[in-house]
């Protein structure tokens, strides 16, 4: 995979992947949690490529939202990276919107199930988002950063499954 970067050294950059399931729930102790092995395979593969990642797994961390922005008002990381589900899509572009306020320079990049089938929709209702990956997010993401980071074309990241631009 080192092939398709410009180097083999670590991208100066800070990243941090939310996985939250939305606005303030009550959390039980009942409740099954579930590792989001997605972000954290995203996690691993940016270990390693970029300075810093971090992984904000909300549902296991009982975070509310503000509690996660505490966190990123903390970290002040470039790139922001969330996995979305169906259940997840509007309360992830409200974060997105708070998270603008307190941070705009940093880019919002969303990314899992939802966004592989609406994107569009995403794009259009949410102007916070800078990005929307779709397809597998470990490759993907890597490719992006490295694209932002150097001053790469954008039109140069294929998905590779369906040979078109995302």
């Amino acid at each position: 995979m080192n092939n398709i970067f410009n180097t083999t050294e670590k991208m100066d950059v800070n990243v941090s992947l939310i996985y939250w399931e939305g606005f303030d729930r009550p959390w039980s102790y009942t409740r099954q949690l579930y590792p989001p092995l997605g972000t954290m395979y995203v996690a691993a593969a940016l270990k390693g490529k970029v300075s810093k990642v971090s992984l904000v797994d909300a549902p296991a961390s009982r975070y509310t939202s503000e509690d996660i922005l505490t966190f990123l008002r903390t970290e002040r990381p470039e790139y922001i990276g969330f996995t979305i589900y169906v259940n997840q899509v509007n309360s992830s572009m409200k974060l997105a919107r708070m998270i603008k306020e307190i941070l705009p320079d940093s880019k919002i990049i969303f990314g899992g199930p939802h966004v592989f089938v609406d994107h569009e929709q995403i794009m259009l209702n949410c102007l916070d988002v800078d990005y929307c990956i779709r397809g597998e997010g470990e490759y993907t993401l890597l490719k992006l950063l490295d694209a932002l980071y150097y001053s790469k074309s954008l039109e140069s990241i294929l998905r590779p499954d369906l040979q078109e631009k995302w």
